[in-house]
């Protein structure tokens, strides 16, 4: 809800026009709808875009998938590196370990499967849907602010 809205509605409020203020249909013109939400975030991503575009990853839906493919690899190959040498843990990242900071994202999110095919097809139809939305940088942007939110969550324990 905008500012104009918001006073809107108190001051109707106030008058003892409280029926009106929420059915009346300026009240409902006024009622942008997170549309001014909408364009914010749309000229950040623009922004984005303009600035970091260069440096941006096309396709990065497909990198994911393939390494999660990798990390299926060698769940069956050597499950025991898989999660002895390649999870995101504080204790030995602390201890100079510092490849786990990167190599947790190889780690698959679930046993291999009938599903997990499926998980995987909806990452790529979802992510080459959101880049060619979004754009390029959008959808890094996500990612990043992703990867960075379970990094910071893995590595508060430490404290």
């Amino acid at each position: 809800m905008t500012k104009d809205t918001i006073k809107f509605i108190i001051d109707s409020a106030l008058t003892g026009r409280r029926d009106r203020a929420f059915l009346s249909r300026e009240s409902l013109q006024n009622t942008r709808c997170g549309k001014e939400d909408e364009r914010t975030f749309m000229n950040f991503l623009n922004k984005m875009e303009r600035k970091f575009g260069r440096y941006a990853i096309h396709n990065l839906s497909t990198y994911i998938i393939g390494a999660y493919v990798i990390g299926y690899f060698l769940y069956f190959l050597a499950p025991g590196v898989l999660y002895n040498y390649l999870s995101l843990e504080p204790y030995y990242i602390l201890r100079g370990q510092i490849w786990r900071l990167i190599t947790w994202v190889l780690i698959p999110p679930e046993s291999p499967g009938i599903f997990t095919i499926i998980m995987l097809m909806l990452y790529y139809s979802l992510g080459n849907s959101l880049e060619q939305t979004w754009g390029r940088s959008g959808i890094m942007l996500i990612f990043f602010q992703e990867l960075f939110r379970q990094l910071s969550e893995h590595l508060s324990y430490m404290l």
